[in-house]
């Protein structure tokens, strides 16, 4: 999925409810670095970390949905999930701009929110490095004589790294995701799933080089599990945390809410030693997906009360807080180029809250999940 990233609301919302050259190899095998201690997550305080994904809503809504947000942060709620591209904070060749980013993660941790931070140099169906390192007349190709790998693209990520990690450990970042569902993007170009495993274990050095408290790694799709294991263990092997967005969701038919524990349970195993980092999880309400308010209400149960027994799944983030206005599923729709009535519907009907702020059946079981998962 694709998180809208909301500036405005959030900073607006959270205020309020705070108290205050070369081209690349492409084939050559990666390597496994050695164990580091991020792994142990030492920058995230809580031993669990909760967080509701708030994005915009109709404005005759906003008020009753700035109030639910709040009640969401007493539940529970102590971290939120911020998804920016690696090309938005690098808009020409070695200009690197944070100031948007610190002005946000400021207003985060000011609210006492603790930021997951997802840089997007790979966003499900897009790329999203710099527009000089793409194809001129493809923006989701690799210019030509490029791969993940080249020292021209890890170097540019490299610097961007220089000023990002110490600027997320201060504003109480405790985790950075440098790609969201590669698995989707590389199941369509197969190709890119070496030099950007290299890509990460150089990217993850140099992390470690600044910050060895920061982890880092890689956000995968649930069906990664199943549907390419091999690749799986290798970005479980070379990142600090397993990052998964877990969606039940099988030809556009939602899966039964009641496989929850056996699914995630499938992950927490094959993760190993490796803590687990639910970036996002939901579950629509669409009869198109043969789901309905009741299986989501069993879904947020479900999903919270097998939270709430694993001491090795450390973050979680549901999505989202109230559905998506149609303006944003027809941005959606062209992002991901899809007009199917199946995913359409998915899309427009994660919300634990109906968009003219209404609440489903969920939504108190949101509450109270929240209030059962929480830990010191």
């Amino acid at each position: 999925m694709k998180p809208i990233f909301f500036l405005s609301i959030i900073l607006t919302v959270l205020t309020a409810c705070s108290g205050g050259g070369s081209g690349g190899s492409g084939a050559g095998a990666a390597t496994t670095t050695t164990a580091v201690g991020a792994s142990d997550l030492p920058l995230l305080v809580p031993t669990r970390a909760l967080g509701v994904i708030y994005s915009t809503v109709d404005p005759t809504a906003k008020a009753t949905l700035d109030q639910s947000f709040g009640e969401v942060i007493t539940a529970g709620a102590n971290s939120y999930e911020l998804s920016v591209t690696w090309a938005s904070l690098e808009s020409a060749p070695g200009i690197v701009d944070l100031s948007s980013l610190d002005n946000l993660l400021t207003i985060i941790q000011n609210a006492g929110q603790i930021p997951y931070l997802v840089i997007k140099t790979v966003d499900t169906v897009s790329l999203e490095i710099p527009l000089d390192l793409r194809d001129a007349n493809d923006s989701n190709q690799l210019a030509a004589g490029r791969a993940f790998d080249d020292p021209v693209i890890i170097n540019r990520f490299k610097a961007v790294l220089d000023a990002l990690v110490p600027l997320l450990v201060q504003r109480g970042g405790f985790f950075l995701s440098v790609g969201n569902e590669i698995d989707i993007n590389f199941s369509a170009v197969p190709s890119r799933k070496t030099p950007f495993l290299n890509f990460l274990i150089a990217v993850r050095n140099h992390c470690q080089q600044l910050d060895s408290r920061l982890a880092i790694g890689a956000t995968l799709t649930y069906d990664s599990l199943n549907s390419d294991p091999s690749y799986f263990d290798s970005i479980r092997d070379n990142s600090d945390a397993m990052a998964i967005n877990y969606y039940p969701l099988t030809n556009g038919m939602v899966r039964s809410p009641g496989l929850v524990a056996s699914e995630l349970g499938a992950v927490v195993q094959r993760a190993g030693t490796k803590p687990v980092l639910l970036q996002e999880a939901g579950y629509p309400t669409g009869a198109l997906n043969g789901s309905s308010e009741a299986m989501q209400k069993t879904f947020v149960e479900n999903l919270y009360d097998y939270v709430s027994t694993e001491p090795r799944i450390r973050f979680l983030s549901s999505l989202h807080l109230a559905d998506y206005t149609a303006a944003d599923i027809q941005s959606f729709s062209i992002f991901y180029n899809s007009t199917d009535p199946q995913f359409v519907e998915f899309l427009s009907s994660l919300g634990m809250r109906n968009n003219d702020g209404s609440a489903k059946l969920s939504y108190p079981a949101l509450l109270q999940g929240m209030t059962k998962a929480k830990t010191p």
